[in-house]
């Protein structure tokens, strides 16, 4: 910006190193000056105009720490960002959100998502993940229309400070963690989001980690170890999913559970009690996932703990008789 003060110099110096036969020095060294008074006039105004734009949001006090779990006024971050959002309140939201989005996406585009995305739910912080020098993975629970979920949200730390790392602004705040992922990571949880939504089978994902429990799906008989057809119908449905992913990535363990029946030693046969009865569960599903060609031998493995003994009286016997399949990528 040129102030007006600086006119009648300018157009003088103009004029004469237009009509001097020869370059003056002195009027060299003149417009030299006026060109540095002009530059350093023009980015004293930018940045007064910058402070102006900046006074217009939120800032962060003073006392907000790097960890997540208490962040400012002593809430986590999701539940700070919650409670902004709930009351409309954009410009501190907009504070928390971290600085390469902002650059990336700009003040207006991130008001517009924040008016499109629910966010508006009971959350409670009950883990962290993946975390490492300046970037983790916060994880909610979470409560929507009486139902229980979870809620996954990046963060980075910038200036002492946890912040949102919006990675996509075309999705909600549920799927910020997922769509910023690498593509081969955000594969493995898409699948693993399909194998949540087969019917009697339940997932719980930790980090890059997604445990797969059959619910009161029998798949084997009482003493068996040979899958029951019931058992073969539903691990075809999981190696169905499966087999969307890379078999060289994907890593596979199956632990194998037993019914606190005492077993009873058979002549001829290799089971002497429980703790052999499980592992034999967890291994004929390990040789049927990798005849599938789902996984390869050398990132599957077979374990057993013999009689499961969970706190939870309520359940059924029978659903004792597990494997539990845990899904890495």
């Amino acid at each position: 910006m040129i102030l007006r003060k600086y006119l009648p110099y300018t157009a003088a110096i103009l004029l004469m190193s237009c009509f001097s036969p020869s370059q003056d020095p002195q009027a060299e060294s003149d417009i030299s000056v006026l060109q540095d008074d002009v530059q350093q006039e023009a980015t004293v105004q930018e940045e007064i105009q910058e402070d102006e734009e900046e006074s217009n949001t939120y800032k962060l006090p003073d006392d907000c720490y790097v960890n997540p779990f208490i962040n400012c006024q002593g809430a986590s971050l999701g539940n700070f960002l919650n409670a902004y959002y709930l009351v409309g309140d954009f410009d501190t939201f907009y504070a928390f959100v971290n600085n390469s989005s902002k650059k990336k996406y700009g003040y207006n585009k991130i008001e517009s998502w924040f008016n499109t995305i629910t966010f508006g739910y009971e959350i409670d912080a009950i883990n962290i993940v993946d975390r490492s020098d300046n970037f983790g993975v916060l994880v909610y629970q979470t409560t929507i229309n009486n139902t229980r979920g979870r809620l996954m949200l990046p963060y980075l730390i910038e200036n002492d400070s946890a912040k949102l790392y919006l990675t996509n602004i075309d999705v909600g705040i549920e799927e910020q963690f997922y769509k910023g992922l690498p593509k081969e990571i955000g594969e493995f949880y898409d699948v693993a989001k399909k194998l949540g939504d087969i019917e009697d089978i339940t997932t719980s994902a930790q980090s890059n980690t997604v445990v797969l429990n059959f619910g009161n799906i029998l798949l084997f008989d009482s003493g068996e170890h040979q899958l029951n057809n019931q058992g073969k119908s539903m691990l075809e449905k999981v190696i169905a999913e499966l087999s969307l992913l890379n078999a060289n990535d994907l890593k596979i363990e199956c632990i194998g559970y037993a019914d606190p029946d005492n077993f009873r030693e058979t002549e001829g046969k290799d089971i002497r009690n429980n703790l052999d009865l499980s592992v034999m569960r967890a291994s004929t599903v390990a040789q049927h996932l990798i005849k599938s060609g789902v996984v390869q031998d050398k990132n599957c493995v077979a374990s057993g703990v013999g009689a499961a003994k969970e706190r939870n009286l309520e359940k059924a016997k029978e659903a004792k008789r597990r494997v539990e399949i845990i899904l890495s990528y």
